[in-house]
């Protein structure tokens, strides 16, 4: 019998009572409506950090971005640079090649054909 008693002193049954038998007092209503309107208070803060806090990542992220662009920019110009260093260079042999051709032309045969 002991062993009976000690395990119904363990249980607890409050939960099982029906909601309308349940005592309510219009304080604790009060109490209640106090309560939900700090839960709802809390929530909209931490709505509002977690903007706050993306917001933060978004201009980070807008600051690497930048980064990246202006890398992107710098090896764009020196593609461009090698490009226009190409072309002098280009420019550079055929004007060479065509001052030869003129000096070759002054000259007289005999100084470019070698016996």
């Amino acid at each position: 019998m002991s062993q009976t008693s000690s395990d119904t002193d363990k249980f607890d049954n409050s939960d099982l009572k029906p909601s309308h038998t349940k005592s309510f007092k219009w304080e604790s209503g009060r109490k209640r409506e106090r309560k939900e309107k700090i839960k709802i208070v809390k929530k909209k803060e931490r709505e509002r950090e977690k903007e706050r806090e993306r917001e933060r990542k978004v201009k980070k992220g807008k600051g690497k971005e930048r980064e990246r662009e202006r890398e992107r920019e710098r090896e764009r110009e020196k593609e461009r640079e090698r490009e226009r260093e190409k072309k002098r260079e280009r420019k550079r042999k055929i004007i060479k090649r065509k001052n030869k051709e003129k000096i070759r032309k002054k000259e007289p045969f005999s100084l470019h054909c070698h016996f």
